[in-house]
């Protein structure tokens, strides 16, 4: 049906986005971990179904140099937001969207 089509176009958009960040900190060493809905769909080995993020964790030292490079290393039209990028930005944590959704 219908909302199970868009569900399975949000996922299929989340795993495209954990694939360039993987990809990013793969190709610059930075350690981050699968947490929360996302590591428990991860080990059920698909997503949960009411889970529409991806939650990851790093150590400080990895996402404060993710911070530093992350508009010189991602693919273009893949964008990282927080109150540093973006002052109007009202939550406490970093997000990465893809452009336009």
């Amino acid at each position: 049906d219908k909302v199970q089509s868009q569900i399975q176009q949000v996922w299929a958009t989340e795993q495209e986005i954990l694939d360039v960040i993987h990809k990013v900190c793969t190709e610059n060493g930075l350690r981050y971990s699968l947490a929360y809905g996302t590591l428990i769909g991860a080990v059920g080995k698909g997503f949960i179904p009411w889970d529409d993020d991806i939650d990851l964790m790093m150590p400080r030292e990895d996402y404060e140099k993710l911070l530093a490079i992350w508009d010189q290393t991602a693919p273009k039209g893949y964008i990282l937001q927080n109150v540093r990028t973006d002052p109007d930005f009202t939550q406490s944590f970093t997000k990465i969207r893809k452009d336009h959704t």
